[in-house]
């Protein structure tokens, strides 16, 4: 099974002692996303609040890196929108440029 529909760039740092959010969920998430565009960093040792482990400044660095990296780059909705343009100028519909919207945002396009 995956998660064909993500497809968003993403980034998770969890801590390998969180016990209010377990990393099996975070381990899923990084198997079955369909995005290769994706950094999945576990904390070794570390709790829930990863901004006040001694690791901190490495997480806030993984976290800044990761946003200077993508910066460049349209947000979702932004491709979504373009691809949408794109399409009904080439075939004056946009429907089927929007069933990745449909996928992402639970059917609301």
């Amino acid at each position: 099974y995956s998660i064909p529909g993500f497809q968003i760039p993403f980034l998770v740092c969890h801590g390998t002692l969180d016990h209010g959010v377990p990393l099996k969920g975070t381990v899923y998430l990084d198997e079955k996303s369909a995005t290769k565009d994706k950094v999945v960093r576990q904390v070794e040792g570390a709790f829930h609040d990863l901004l006040s482990e001694p690791d901190a400044p490495e997480t806030v660095q993984a976290m800044i890196d990761f946003m200077t990296s993508h910066a460049d780059q349209p947000s979702p909705l932004e491709a979504i929108a373009a691809a949408a343009v794109a399409s009904k100028a080439r075939n004056g519909s946009s429907k089927k440029s929007l069933t990745g919207a449909n996928s992402l945002f639970g059917g609301r396009f």
